[in-house]
């Protein structure tokens, strides 16, 4: 409201409390000098804020103890929201006007917007991880002993608190005139029970502290021992230098956070200094473009007739609007690592056009450049890449598909129709079976069934050299249950050809999913869910997620991002999903590329998907006829994308 000095002797009131009662270096004296920061900021104190703010993000980005001490949600996800708009804010205010930004201040904001791309689907995974822990004896027993470690020491600094409380209600009994008016013999009394309350007061701190390091000692351990755990529940925040290290030659990581002001980009190479951007389009503009060109690019369900015609112009001007200020290292660049949120995590960015078309030539893609990988943030590519990679597994696939939906019927024949896989559409007598709809109903049974998904599969299996007899589960067989009590650590590829379903596509679900077979039994769910997706143990090059939504999804994405990270979690190192629906013909083809002989000599997976990518752009498959991005652009590689 512009009240700057009420706010700055608010926000001081609160610091010099919390610093008085729990110490500088504790998450919540840390939060307080973020709020501090907040109003420094405001009022051009540029030094004294940044200071404040490093006191917040040693907290929220440094400690992932600090995070989970700082749970951000209600109020206090408010609070720190501002305070990290507001440091988000001046980062893009200064880029825009032109002015250096300190590469300290474009790596914390780099450190932020990885941070806040977690969101929904990092508290869907912590909310998931019960029955994890049901099967790990020993993680749990390490986390109920940081559980209790974190009551011992809020009981610590809650004594500690009651005797600061009587400590000041004894200091300001002396500043009134009764009590100086009183005999000196009562007075010295008095002040000796003062001095005597501040030594109590020492041993409390010294006690709080030692509670506080004990917790941070067990948090630690839980990190040494579970990393991987560490790596799902409480994500270190990686620093520049950091993701540096992680690349390898020819790799480069691009970070796109959007605001509302303008989208901050980070390209990130093996090599040399980080480039840092900032890209004119609001997070508005963003969407606005991305539906536009995803309008363009995913024909599957529009009459050939009304299809929209492809206009690399448009591609080109959004690849000159976003990714102009970085195209000069983006030349240098053979594998691009993608980190992004919101609508930019649903467009195939390997479909952008990077040259002003030419009448009569084929468009500049960006595929013919690189090859693009996508990660759901950039923490995941140290999680990915921090211990060393088993060996590989001894068998080649194994895959479920063509699930029967209802259990009363009998399994459908094969198909080999241009019904769309790879990312199939929900529909249900004629209409979106996406939400729950009072006045028509839903059945779980009137989920249109993919026969076409055996054609996908066997592709897969053939290109492998594995047996659909024995490496295949399909119809009836492919139930939830089967891929939880089917060992999978011996296989280099799991592939699921089902529906994807996101909260709220079916009453009752509130995590991305994986439609399997009906059993037609009751109280048995037939949805393969991110639960149980973090008890499978893995031992996969690939995860194959030949299902609608494996990609895209509501709210920009995060919520499936959830599912990828859960895969990650069991063993894969990567996962190939898609971001739309395309024909089955095309989708058998590219989706078992990949897999073939020629391919597997790529220098990396994200190579093979790119080859086999160009195969139907140059027409040596197909003939020319799958040139249309919209065939060969939705396959995404999330994950690692080096073999």
């Amino acid at each position: 409201n512009g009240r700057l000095e009420e706010a700055v002797d608010a926000a001081e009131r609160q610091f010099r409390a919390r610093l008085r009662l729990y110490g500088a270096a504790h998450p919540l004296t840390q939060e307080s000098a973020g709020v501090r920061a907040v109003v420094r900021l405001r009022r051009g104190e540029l030094s004294a804020a940044m200071s404040d703010y490093e006191s917040l993000f040693s907290a929220t980005l440094d400690s992932p103890g600090g995070w989970i001490d700082l749970d951000a949600r209600g109020v206090r996800g408010f609070v720190l929201g501002v305070a990290f708009d507001e440091f988000m804010r001046h980062v893009v205010e200064r880029s825009r006007r032109g002015e250096r930004v300190d590469e300290a201040l474009t790596d914390r904001a780099l450190q932020l917007a990885d941070r806040m791309s977690l969101g929904a689907a990092q508290r869907a995974i912590t909310d998931s991880t019960a029955r994890l822990l049901a099967g790990t004896p020993a993680l749990r027993a390490l986390l109920e002993q940081e559980q209790a470690q974190r009551q011992a020491a809020a009981q610590a600094f809650g004594r500690l608190n009651t005797a600061l409380g009587e400590e000041d209600r004894l200091r300001r009994e002396t500043q009134t005139d009764a009590f100086k008016a009183r005999p000196e013999a009562e007075r010295k009394a008095h002040a000796e029970r003062l001095r005597l309350h501040r030594e109590q007061i020492k041993t409390l701190q010294a006690e709080a502290a030692q509670a506080r390091a004990a917790l941070e000692t067990q948090r630690q351990a839980i990190a040494a021992q579970f990393p991987a755990y560490a790596d799902l529940v409480t994500p270190a925040t990686p620093r520049v230098d950091v993701l540096r290290r992680l690349l390898q030659p020819g790799e480069a990581l691009l970070v796109v956070h959007a605001t509302e002001s303008a989208t901050l980009l980070w390209l990130i190479g093996a090599d040399g200094r980080p480039a840092f951007a900032t890209s004119a389009l609001t997070a508005a503009q963003l969407a606005t473009r991305v539906a536009e060109l995803r309008r363009m690019l995913d024909v599957g369900e529009v009459p050939a007739a009304q299809r929209p015609a492809l206009q690399p112009a448009l591609l080109h001007a959004f690849y000159r609007d976003l990714l102009g200020p970085l195209d000069a290292p983006l030349r240098d660049v053979k594998s691009l690592i993608v980190a992004s949120s919101g609508p930019l995590a649903s467009l195939p960015l390997a479909a952008l056009v990077t040259e002003p078309p030419v009448a009569g030539a084929a468009p500049a893609w960006l595929l013919r450049r690189l090859s693009v990988t996508q990660l759901p943030s950039a923490a995941a590519l140290q999680a990915l890449r921090r211990v060393a990679r088993p060996p590989a597994a001894a068998r080649a696939l194994l895959g479920f598909g063509d699930p029967l939906f209802d259990a009363s019927a009998k399994a459908p024949a094969a198909s080999a129709s241009s019904t769309a896989a790879g990312g199939r559409s929900l529909v249900v007598s004629g209409k979106p079976a996406t939400r729950y709809d009072a006045e028509w109903g839903f059945r779980y049974a009137d989920i249109p069934p993919l026969p076409e998904t055996r054609v996908e599969l066997t592709a897969v299996a053939q290109a492998l050299g594995a047996d659909p007899a024995t490496d295949l589960v399909l119809g009836a067989r492919a139930t939830r249950q089967a891929v939880l009590t089917t060992p999978m650590a011996d296989r280099r590829v799991v592939a699921f050809a089902t529906h994807g379903l996101m909260p709220g596509d079916q009453p009752g679900i509130s995590k991305p999913a994986l439609a399997m077979a009906a059993t037609g039994q009751d109280g048995e769910s037939p949805l393969l869910e991110l639960d149980d997706v973090l008890t499978l143990r893995l031992n996969a090059q690939w995860v194959l997620l030949s299902a609608c939504n494996t990609a895209a999804g509501e709210q920009g994405g995060a919520a499936m991002s959830g599912l990828v990270r859960g895969f990650f979690f069991a063993g894969a190192r990567s996962v190939l999903a898609t971001h739309w629906a395309v024909e089955t013909a095309p989708a058998a083809q590219l989706s078992s590329l990949p897999f073939r002989e020629p391919a597997l000599g790529s220098p990396s997976r994200a190579d093979s998907l790119r080859q086999a990518q160009l195969a139907l752009v140059d027409g040596r498959i197909g003939g020319g006829r799958w040139a249309h991005p919209f065939y060969w652009a939705p396959y995404a590689l999330f994950g690692d994308p080096a073999r």
